[in-house]
């Protein structure tokens, strides 16, 4: 798993996110599209593509995409 495809199942589960727009310093949490909702479906797309479940408090200590990554990477082994 590489950044960049961490970054694009990331924007894939959001609405309203155009290829290209987000990158592993986007503050997540800033965006407009940034809701429970997306939560739930960004939390679902890296269990389906990565095996890993990220939980509240994973999203909650994290700032930016990058910091996601990591914690999807630690959990992965």
């Amino acid at each position: 798993m590489t950044i960049e495809q961490f970054v694009s199942v990331f924007a894939g589960a959001l609405d309203g996110v155009k290829p290209g727009e987000l990158c592993a310093d986007t503050a997540f949490k800033k965006l407009p599209t940034w809701d429970s909702l997306a939560i739930l479906t960004v939390t679902d797309a890296i269990e389906v593509e990565f095996s890993v479940l990220l939980t509240k408090t994973d999203f909650a200590a994290a700032e930016t995409i990058q910091d996601l990554y990591e914690v999807v990477k630690t959990k992965k082994g």
